[in-house]
């Protein structure tokens, strides 16, 4: 995907009910997992299949002709594949014919020609991963860092300039990248994030025009827009207190990731965002003494783990902040007399 792009398909002038979603930190997590990383040259051969005598593929790229069409494969006007690919068009039912001219057709990689990416890049992605998850200045560094590491591994070919020399040398790598990624890649550090729902219009496979669901509905174009800026606020900090129990030991199926995650599913399929939350805050705030005694709760409870007890108090204050101003949606128009009047006159029957 990282060269390519990933497959993209859609239904043009499709509209209707939609969710979004993404996957967190999709790179590091195939980067620390089992897949494996070529760290030396492979060995050109010319073979007339693409598994073993036992079925099992060989890793490896194949120059290969793939005959039938599905949405989730794409050809290759080259005719070079992955064995990943090969794969998947298997069980698609495509036909798949090595191309046989002579000419090596495969480049494989035998054992020792590659090397576990837990054993390689484990550590390091554990480590940044952790410092990206408490956000801040280092959080966001962290993240560049991790993402740089994924470019530098599938660039083709490195340009330096020698200023001493003044001369250019051109790098190239002693072998093509090529990265396996194990169906259970996703579930390495974390899945799929939720990320908005409401009523779409696709206008092509680039363009999806998403709509508040409600009945001051606002059209737009990037998630979450429509949204008080509060509401976007609690959304981030209830997402932030979610990561911060994963990292601290609370398993996924914990009472405290399972109830933050509820709130945020409701507030982004509520009619209104806004009144949920209003409601939200007030049921858990419903004065100052309540306020006080939840937050004198939370530091006897979470006093051995700071970093996630600092993630709670921001995201109570802004709950408690909600029932003090004024969250409220777009200002109601004026009613005028006629209309009064004709509202009037409809109870009345």
């Amino acid at each position: 995907m990282r060269m390519m792009g990933g497959l993209i398909w859609a239904d043009n002038e499709w509209k209707g009910y939609g969710r979004q979603y993404d996957v967190t930190s999709l790179y590091p997590s195939i980067r620390q997992s089992n897949a494996n990383f070529p760290i030396q040259q492979g060995k050109f051969q010319i073979l007339k299949d693409f598994v073993d005598h036992r079925g099992y593929a060989l890793y490896g790229l194949f120059r290969a002709k793939v005959s039938g069409n599905d949405i989730l494969f794409r050809q290759n006007k080259r005719g070079v594949y992955t064995f990943i690919d090969l794969q998947q068009a298997k069980k698609l039912g495509l036909d798949i014919q090595l191309i046989q001219d002579g000419k090596p057709n495969a480049l494989i990689y035998d054992r020792e020609a590659r090397i576990p990416g837990t054993v390689i890049f484990g550590e390091y992605v554990h480590f940044l991963f952790n410092i990206k998850n408490q956000g801040g200045v280092a959080g966001r560094v962290a993240k560049r860092v991790l993402n740089t590491l994924w470019g530098a591994l599938c660039q083709e070919e490195t340009q330096l300039q020698d200023t001493h020399h003044r001369s250019n040398r051109s790098i190239q790598p002693s072998s093509p990248t090529l990265i396996t990624c194990p169906e259970n890649a996703y579930k390495a550090l974390k899945a799929l994030k939720f990320e908005t729902a409401g009523y779409c219009h696709v206008k092509n496979a680039n363009k999806v025009i998403w709509t508040a669901i409600g009945k001051n509905a606002v059209g737009f174009t990037v998630v979450h827009h429509c949204l008080d800026e509060t509401v976007l606020k609690i959304i981030r900090a209830l997402k932030d207190t979610i990561v911060v129990a994963l990292v601290s030991g609370f398993s996924k199926t914990s009472y405290l990731v399972q109830d933050h995650v509820k709130y945020i599913k409701r507030i982004q399929t509520a009619k209104s965002p806004v009144s949920y939350v209003k409601f939200v805050a007030r049921k858990l705030f419903p004065d100052n003494a309540a306020y006080t005694a939840k937050i004198a709760k939370i530091r006897e409870s979470y006093k051995n783990k700071q970093a996630l007890l600092d993630k709670l108090e921001a995201l109570f204050e802004l709950y408690y902040n909600v029932t003090k101003d004024s969250l409220t949606g777009p200002p109601k128009r004026a009613v005028t007399m006629n209309e009064a009047e004709k509202t009037l006159a409809e109870l009345l029957v």
